[in-house]
């Protein structure tokens, strides 16, 4: 192999690594644009800051903390998963009063715990009033499968404490 041959390849090399590494950062860049582009839907969901006074739903070693929306995509994702194993459940006996339906507007609690992982609340409504819903936390008694709420555990990207209202 020639000198000249060498650097021709050592240039042809270098060319190409820079134009992956340049698509790739592309790819990157759009993503996050993509994510950060999607907006929360104010009309369906509510992010409600976590205060102290509601150690109902976390004790008093939570803090309270905000979302992203990267975090509310996730979110969005855990509760999909919740809702179809939830109803997936209830399918064989065909118990259709105790399936979770579409359609919720959905009040989001975050906190973080102890440990340092980020919880969030979620309060699913299918009927709302006014828009009371926006600004504070809903409690309804009875209800039916209209009526539910859990939390997620984004760091460990699980969910849990799953309550289905019941029926007067």
């Amino acid at each position: 192999m020639t000198h000249q041959s060498y650097k021709l390849i050592c240039a042809l090399l270098v060319g190409v690594s820079i134009s992956v590494l340049a698509f790739s950062q592309r790819i990157r860049d759009k993503a996050v644009r993509t994510a950060s582009s999607e907006k929360v839907d104010t009309s369906v969901i509510a992010i409600i800051p976590f205060r102290q006074s509601m150690e109902w739903l976390f004790d008093e070693n939570y803090k309270s903390c905000s979302l992203t929306k990267t975090d509310i995509i996730e979110i969005e994702n855990l509760l999909d998963e919740c809702i179809t194993d939830y109803n997936n459940k209830f399918s064989e006996d065909k118990s259709q009063d105790k399936l979770i339906k579409e359609n919720y507007k959905r009040q989001y609690v975050a906190a973080i715990n102890k440990k340092g992982e980020k919880e969030i609340w979620i309060n699913c409504l299918c009927q709302t009033e006014s828009n009371r819903w926006k600004k504070s936390v809903i409690l309804v008694a009875d209800g039916g499968s209209c009526y539910f709420n859990l939390k997620v555990n984004l760091t460990k990207k699980k969910y849990y404490n799953l309550i289905v209202n019941g029926l007067a």
